[in-house]
């Protein structure tokens, strides 16, 4: 068994890899990397090969931090070809990145694997939960049924507003790579975002993400207009068998026209249209929460049914406590200026 970084001769076997394991994600793809590359931050990749076979994988992204610290993250990994962690493996894969984390000086190191409790991973590590960056609690969709099945399993109030949203003459198209939709998706989000008071990236973010992502045939941006008008839009990712919901934006003042509805509807469309065989809406609220901020746009996206399916979360492998405690208590900023 070996311990190498990854080079690019190796993004097809990376993909390929990742694509097939139960635990893969699009967040652990190679162009992924190149994505968070392009908004500057840091990459490692590992691969872990066993007979010159990949046997798991690794993308980890160092964030900066002020001081000249930083943490290193790895967003639904590591990735493994089979559902048991071996110790050798965990013990060599530490180790590597305990060296990385000494020359970035990391405060400490996150995993969020794409895991269920159900699947026990060992890690012979001392790891702390911490709060989760991306959604624990989500949503996947069966697309192996026709369409005919998919609308009949929906709640009959989604069904209605997805025929609705087509009678009103709301139109779906899918937004080329240019400044313009970007601009007019920006717009809405950030309408969405004041009006739900939810946090957002800089539209330089969405704009790399799109550039580079698009061109490799792995996001498209859905934009949905209304006597030519765009009144909403969602970022759609496509990677192996499994499509995401990533973001969504819509105006207040069409909300009657239920254009997110048809969105969603295009959006699994085009998923079955491409192979995939999920659909993840990417993020509900915890069980037995009804008050949660999520409660909208949970019961939005279980109208169109689905399984609900609950990950571990975050694991945090500490380097530095006294940064970490600052970090975690919110005066890390404070202390730092």
């Amino acid at each position: 068994m070996e311990l190498k970084f990854a080079k690019s001769k190796d993004k097809f076997k990376w993909n390929n890899f990742v694509k097939k394991s139960s635990l893969g994600s699009f967040l652990q793809s190679w162009q992924w990397g190149d994505f968070q590359e392009s908004i500057g931050n840091k990459t490692y990749r590992f691969k872990i090969t066993e007979k010159g076979k990949i046997i798991a994988t690794i993308l980890l992204i160092s964030q900066k931090l002020p001081k000249n610290l930083s943490w290193l993250y790895s967003p639904r990994g590591p990735v493994l070809g089979v559902q048991n962690w071996e110790l050798r493996i965990g013990q060599d894969l530490i180790s590597k990145i305990s060296q990385i984390a000494r020359k970035e000086r990391a405060v400490f190191l996150r995993f969020e694997p794409k895991q269920t409790p159900e699947l026990k991973l060992k890690i012979p590590f001392q790891f702390r939960k911490a709060v989760p960056v991306q959604p624990v609690n989500t949503l996947i969709l069966n697309l192996e049924k026709s369409e005919t099945g998919l609308l009949a399993q929906m709640h009959h109030k989604t069904r209605y507003n997805i025929r609705l949203s087509e009678r009103k003459g709301v139109t779906i198209r899918t937004a080329d790579n240019n400044q313009s939709d970007i601009d007019r998706f920006y717009e809405m989000l950030a309408a969405t975002s004041k009006r739900n008071k939810i946090k957002i990236f800089p539209k330089k973010y969405y704009q790399q993400m799109l550039k580079l992502l698009f061109q490799n045939k792995m996001l498209e941006l859905l934009i949905a207009e209304y006597k030519g008008k765009p009144i909403a839009g969602i970022m759609v990712s496509f990677f192996g068998p499994e499509a995401a919901y990533l973001h969504g934006a819509s105006l207040y003042q069409f909300r009657g026209l239920m254009a997110p509805h048809l969105l969603q509807w295009q959006a699994i469309c085009r998923a079955k249209e491409r192979g995939c065989q999920r659909y993840d809406f990417w993020g509900i609220m915890p069980q037995n929460q009804p008050r949660h901020k999520w409660a909208g746009i949970t019961r939005f996206k279980k109208g169109f049914g689905g399984e609900e399916i609950n990950y571990l979360g975050c694991l945090d492998l500490v380097y530095l406590p006294f940064w970490y405690y600052l970090y975690k208590s919110g005066n890390f900023i404070k202390r730092m200026i």
